[in-house]
């Protein structure tokens, strides 16, 4: 019994994890027979800080971006693709980010 449950549970992980389709958060991704496949087009954060003191103040940002959309995941496993132009083809645990503006 103690080595039935391992065996088991890992086929239900399997059965669950193969049932899971892929996270396209903008138009234009594609992820063909991908399990596990996140992919997102252009992200953009403006983060900012200000500290009024005297005699002095100071302020900081610091804009950033990632342009994207058009990801392709094919036949691939646990595919995370930011920003655009990323193509991975029969990959596993690949992680692909799109040019970085700042």
């Amino acid at each position: 019994m103690k080595r039935l449950f391992p065996g088991l549970a890992a086929v239900l992980c399997a059965a669950a994890l193969g049932a899971a389709g892929p996270a396209l958060a903008d138009p234009g991704n594609t992820a063909t027979n991908s399990t596990g496949a996140v992919q997102v087009g252009g992200v953009s954060a403006d983060p900012s800080a200000t500290v009024d003191s005297q005699p002095a103040d100071a302020q900081a940002s610091a804009p950033t971006s990632v342009s994207g959309g058009d990801n392709t995941a094919n036949d691939s496993t646990g595919v995370v693709q930011v920003g655009g132009g990323n193509t991975a083809d029969n990959s596993t645990g690949a992680a692909q980010v799109g040019a970085v503006q700042t």
